[in-house]
């Protein structure tokens, strides 16, 4: 699976490619935690989560550029 890095709600959080919004327009990233695609930064200061950093070093999803 690939994702990519994305500032969500309080963290940086994997998003995985292909996402599709929920029935509210809300994107989920691979921890769960949900954003409407307005909300969805690109990756700055925030501190990464650590359940989404944790699929990316495992290699369970390959971080795009």
């Amino acid at each position: 699976m690939e994702g990519y890095w994305a500032g969500m709600a309080h963290h940086g959080h994997v998003v995985p490619v292909g996402a599709r919004p929920d029935s509210r327009g809300r994107i989920a990233a691979l921890c769960g935690v949900l954003a409407l695609p307005g909300e969805i930064t690109g990756v700055d200061r925030r501190p990464v989560c650590g359940w989404c950093a944790e699929q990316v070093r495992t290699g369970r999803v390959r971080p795009t550029t």
